[in-house]
C-alpha cells in the first residue's frame, strides 16, 4: 500500500505546494551569513518555532510515516495486508497501534537490561505525559520510528541540524536547498499540530534539553488519511491555510521558510561554530562522546606520524 508521501526533486515538490514555495513564505538566501541573519531577524519576534532540514523537498512529516518506514515489511506480516480489506480509518488506528507496540517493546526492553530510560505505561490511546514523550523522543534518537514530530525553539538549533553532513535524508543526488522553516507558536493549533511536551527546560533528557525540543503530534493526521488515503505532511495543511488567507503580512506571515544552496552548508557550519554547536553538545551520549574521543587521538597521532624524521617512531 503506497501511503506515504514522497518527492523526488524540487520541481515535484513546488507543484505540490506552490504558495509555500513562494515570496513572502520562501526566502530565498545565497550564503551562510544572509542565512544566519535572516534567521536571527525571525527568532527576534520570540513567538516562532522552527525545523531543520538538510533537503527541501522533503516534507515536514513523522518518522513513522515517511517512505523508508511505510514500505518495509513490518514485523507482524498480517498488518501489511490490512490495507486491502479495512476501512481507512481502521486501518491508521492500527498502524499507530502498532507503532505503540514497538515503542512501548523498546521502552520496557530498555529497563529490562537496567538502562536509564523514562517510564512509559502502556494505554490503549498514546497519553502523552512528560515521561512517555521523553521514552518516544529517546527511542526516536535511536532510530525508533514514532510519530512524534520534533521542532525547537532555537533558530540556530534548527539551522545546525539543516547544515548537518549527517542527517536522516541521504542519497540525495542533484543540486539542492537546505530549509528551516519557522511557524508562529500561536498558529501551530490551526495546522492541527500541538505540543506532546512541556517546556524543553522541564524534560527529564538531556538531549531534548540541549536541542530546546518541542515535540508535536499530529491531532489530523486521521482525518486527512481518511481524505486522501495518504500519511500527509504538515505542507498539506500549510498550504491549504496559505490558500485561504491571502492576507498574510509579506512582512511576518505566519508560516516562513528560508533556504539556502546546499552547496553553503559547509560555510554555514563553520559560522555556526561561532555559537559553540556541535554533535557532541545536541546528542551528548556516551558513544558520542567516545567515538569523539578516537576520532582526536588518531587525528593526533596522524599529525605526529607526518612529523617524524622517515625510519624513526
Amino acid at each position: 500500500m503506497d501511503a506515504a508521501i514522497q518527492f523526488d526533486n524540487m520541481a515535484e515538490y513546488e507543484a505540490a505546494y506552490p504558495l509555500l514555495c513562494s515570496y513572502p513564505i520562501t526566502r530565498r538566501c545565497l550564503g551562510a551569513p544572509e542565512f544566519v541573519e535572516t534567521l536571527l531577524e525571525i527568532a527576534d519576534e520570540d513567538r516562532y518555532v522552527f525545523r531543520g532540514q538538510s533537503c527541501s523537498f522533503w516534507p515536514i512529516i513523522a518518522s513513522l510515516f515517511r517512505p523508508d518506514f511505510v514500505a518495509k515489511p513490518v514485523i507482524d506480516h498480517s498488518f501489511t495486508r490490512v490495507g486491502a480489506d479495512r476501512e481507512p480509518g481502521e486501518y491508521y488506528d492500527e498502524y499507530l497501534g502498532w507503532e505503540q507496540d514497538l515503542v512501548y517493546e523498546f521502552a520496557n526492553s530498555c529497563m529490562l537490561q537496567g538502562l536509564p530510560l523514562p517510564h512509559i505505561p502502556y494505554n490503549e490511546t498514546l497519553e502523552m505525559d512528560t515521561e512517555a514523550v521523553s521514552a518516544y523522543f529517546v527511542a526516536r534518537n535511536f532510530g525508533i520510528p514514532n510519530r512524534l514530530l520534533d521542532f525547537t525553539t532555537s533558530a540556530i538549533i534548527a539551522a545546525w541540524f539543516a547544515a548537518d553532513r549527517e542527517s536522516d535524508y541521504v542519497s540525495i543526488e542533484e543540486p539542492n536547498d537546505i530549509v528551516v522553516w519557522a511557524i508562529q507558536s500561536e498558529f501551530l493549533e490551526r495546522t492541527g499540530y500541538e505540543p506532546a511536551s512541556t517546556s524543553w527546560a522541564n524534560a527529564q533528557i538531556l538531549q531534548m534539553q540541549r536541542q530546546r525540543a518541542l515535540l508535536l503530534v499530529d491531532n489530523k493526521g486521521k482525518e486527512n488519511y481518511m481524505a486522501t488515503g495518504k500519511f500527509q505532511p504538515m505542507e498539506y495543511t500549510l498550504e491549504e491555510l496559505a490558500r485561504n488567507h491571502s492576507d498574510w503580512s509579506p512582512f511576518a506571515p505566519p508560516v516562513q521558510r528560508v533556504t539556502l544552496p546546499q552547496d553553503a552548508a559547509l560555510q554555514l557550519q563553520s559560522q555556526l561554530g561561532n555559537y559553540e554547536l556541535s554533535h557532541i553538545h545536541l546528542f551528548p551520549t556516551i558513544d558520542n562522546i567516545a567515538s569523539r574521543t578516537l576520532r582526536k587521538y588518531q587525528r593526533l597521532s596522524a599529525l605526529g606520524s607526518a612529523r617524524s624524521p622517515a625510519g624513526q617512531e
